[in-house]
């Protein structure tokens, strides 16, 4: 997740509901961290408060935009995790789950084991859609296998697909 420190605050509640005890990690990249260190430290530990696994960190580079910063996340996420992770996933920071466990078993289905998957929809947005072509991002999210996020993951293979992406 990559977002500013006033919409994070802002959407505490509805990503407590679904990542409260989960066992799962939320890595969240907060365009406005430098500067803002203590605002940042309250909102890790309220996070904490209500059980949710969560680090904040700042940017890649302060040179990204927004969007940059949300495919960025993906390293600190490989970083942080061990080879029992499955999946990763590249959320908005509206995001709400009523319920894990239907994509729990969706992507659980999927042949993900040795395979180089991407899943999500569509976006709806037109400007979207012409400016960076059909792809999932966003909304609900996008969802890597391990397979695929080690492979576009690493920090050099990442900062390439950055700089050859429209910011």
């Amino acid at each position: 997740m990559a977002t500013s420190l006033v919409r994070l605050s802002q959407s505490i509640d509805p990503i407590a509901h679904w990542a409260s005890d989960r066992g799962t990690l939320l890595v969240v990249v907060i365009e406005d961290y430098i500067g803002h260190e203590d605002e940042v430290a309250d909102l890790l530990a309220q996070f904490h408060s209500l059980k949710v696994n969560a680090i904040f960190v700042p940017p890649l580079a302060s040179n990204h935009s927004m969007s940059q910063s949300h495919f960025a996340v993906l390293s600190k996420m490989l970083a942080e995790s061990g080879l029992e992770t499955k999946w990763f996933a590249l959320l908005d920071d509206d995001t709400f789950f009523p319920h894990l466990e239907p994509l729990s078993t969706a992507l659980s289905s999927l042949d993900y084991e040795n395979k180089d998957l991407y899943v999500g929809g569509l976006t709806e947005d037109w400007g979207s859609l012409t400016r960076f072509g059909l792809m999932a991002y966003g909304g609900a999210g996008v969802y890597l296998s391990a397979h695929l996020a080690r492979k576009i993951g690493n920090l050099d293979q990442l900062l390439q697909c950055i700089e050859e992406s429209p910011p």
